[in-house]
């Protein structure tokens, strides 16, 4: 299901520049994260071909953190993610946003019924 985390105050190039500039700083690590965040994403795909659940959870976890990592998921999307945890496992999608909210998350939950009742 996707959750709407807000709207960005962000856009998609400013996030985009904001990585531009971590990559500066860091390339090793940034370039690092980005071909992970590459192969995870396959991953995803590959989850959703094959109907694995347990699969997909790993890898949308592993990709969030990944996003994470180089600052494009606000405080209060983390915030979200983590109250939500309970019910599965989030991911943004997008350029994201760091200073308010970040947009849609794709979110997994064999407990869809909870989450209703408590989003």
């Amino acid at each position: 299901m996707l959750i709407d985390s807000g709207k960005p105050i962000e856009t998609t190039g400013e996030m985009v520049q904001s990585v531009g500039i971590l990559y500066n700083k860091e390339s090793k690590k940034t370039e690092k994260v980005m071909n992970d965040i590459e192969k995870i994403t396959r991953r995803i795909v590959v989850s959703f071909m094959k109907e694995d659940a347990s699969f997909l959870k790993e890898n949308i976890q592993h990709n969030q953190k990944l996003l994470e990592q180089i600052g494009v998921v606000s405080e209060k999307t983390k915030r979200l993610l983590l109250d939500l945890k309970r019910y599965g496992v989030g991911k943004i999608t997008g350029g994201g946003g760091r200073k308010e909210s970040s947009g849609y998350v794709l979110f997994w939950s064999e407990k869809e019924k909870n989450l209703k009742t408590y989003y």
